[in-house]
């Protein structure tokens, strides 16, 4: 029996979906994930920089490439994380598009490495019992 809507797929397609489906990107590597930052507070374009409010406890490096997006999920722009910072907030250097207040600021996040035995054990999800003294 036949079906007029069905086709295979070549085996490279195949692969490909596979890896998609997966995460992979084909280097091995996890596909990058976005992170929240946190929200543009303000755009100096004479400076050439954004001040973002980070909502993020731990520290993002300087050099850390942020993508900001505006209500509607469009990019507006991308912006490179600079050394100026104090508590909360952050600088970042513009390197295209518009940003503006308000719009929300994520990061690529890409494990670029195999996880050691350690880091793939989850304490929390174990079987192992650890006591404590």
């Amino acid at each position: 029996m036949l079906f007029a809507g069905c086709k295979g797929l070549p085996k490279n397609q195949e692969k490909q979906n596979e890896a998609s489906q997966s995460g992979d990107n084909g280097t091995g590597l996890s596909a990058p994930m976005k992170i929240p930052v946190g929200s543009v507070l303000s755009v100096h374009p004479e400076g050439g920089f954004a001040l973002i409010k980070s909502s993020r406890s731990n520290s993002i490096e300087p050099g850390t490439s942020i993508s900001t997006f505006d209500s509607t999920g469009g990019q507006t722009s991308s912006l490179q994380v600079s050394n100026a910072r104090k508590g909360p907030f952050l600088t970042a250097d513009i390197i295209s598009g518009n940003p503006t207040r308000g719009d929300q600021a994520v990061m690529d996040f890409v494990l670029d490495r195999e996880p050691s035995p350690d880091e793939e054990a989850d304490p929390v999800a174990g079987d192992d019992i650890q006591v404590l003294e």
